[in-house]
């Protein structure tokens, strides 16, 4: 068996594992040792995910021989840029006696995601280059109007949903839920763009840990379910997963 396909393997098996046991202790009562458990387990699946995902793409530096690998690479980067909003988050739960700073923790989160969607921004518009389309101004126009509807309804429903609405809290929300949905959108298009060759497992894969890693920004920002949930933490814990088995079927191509 290669070091490739062993990578792949011990990325499912983590995914599947951490959902397995998250939901046994979820359903059997076990809400703080589920807590304990993903928010421990957060810091060290992002910084490691990162790693891997360097390791195989930024040997030679971020910006690479291609704009593919160099998507990767910003990806793998933003993952380790992730981890220290995990390492607080985990400071947040576990220190007593500590003032919660959840818009710290989502503001720390916004460098991150911003590598993503440069290394997806970047790719498409190197794709768009090379095949000559003229159809880039349009897809980024949809890409603006979708974004702005999403996050227009989004912040509206959280400040009538949760009342008070702390506007320092909105300005680290909305960039950051910005960067995903623009992040998923041009993942999607590139996903369809190469949908009759095998660059498109990837990029989907990709787009739907980047969903993932969303609906765990949502549920806090126009729900308001705190970011050291177990749920929400769980949610980015699988993100982190669902990106390296991303980035293993990435580097096989």
């Amino acid at each position: 068996m290669s070091h490739k396909s062993t990578a792949a393997n011990v990325f499912f098996v983590m995914g599947v594992l951490l959902a397995a046991v998250g939901l046994v202790l979820y359903l059997t009562g076990n809400a703080v040792l589920f807590q304990f458990s993903v928010v421990v387990v957060g810091p060290v699946v992002a910084m490691g995910t990162g790693l891997f995902g360097l390791r195989r793409f930024a040997r030679g530096g971020i910006i690479g021989h291609d704009q593919f690998s160099t998507m990767n690479g910003l990806f793998a980067l933003g993952l380790t840029v992730l981890s220290l909003s995990e390492l607080l988050a985990a400071v947040i739960a576990l220190v007593p006696g500590q003032q919660p700073s959840f818009f710290t923790v989502t503001l720390l989160q916004f460098p991150g995601v911003l590598l993503w969607v440069l290394g997806a921004a970047g790719y498409y518009h190197a794709c768009l280059d090379t095949i000559g389309c003229s159809s880039g101004r349009k897809t980024v126009a949809l890409v603006s109007a979708m974004t702005a509807v999403l996050l227009a309804v989004l912040s509206t429903f959280g400040v009538e949903h949760l009342g008070g609405r702390n506007m320092f809290e909105l300005l680290a929300y909305v960039p950051t839920a910005a960067c995903l949905i623009i992040t998923i959108l041009l993942l999607l298009k590139l996903g369809w763009m190469f949908r009759g060759g095998r660059i498109r497992v990837p990029l989907f894969i990709l787009a739907f840990g980047a969903v993932l890693f969303l609906i765990q920004i949502v549920l806090w920002g126009t729900f308001g379910i705190i970011p050291i949930d177990a749920v929400v933490r769980a949610l980015a814990v699988e993100a982190y997963v669902v990106i390296g088995i991303a980035h293993e079927r990435a580097s096989r191509i």
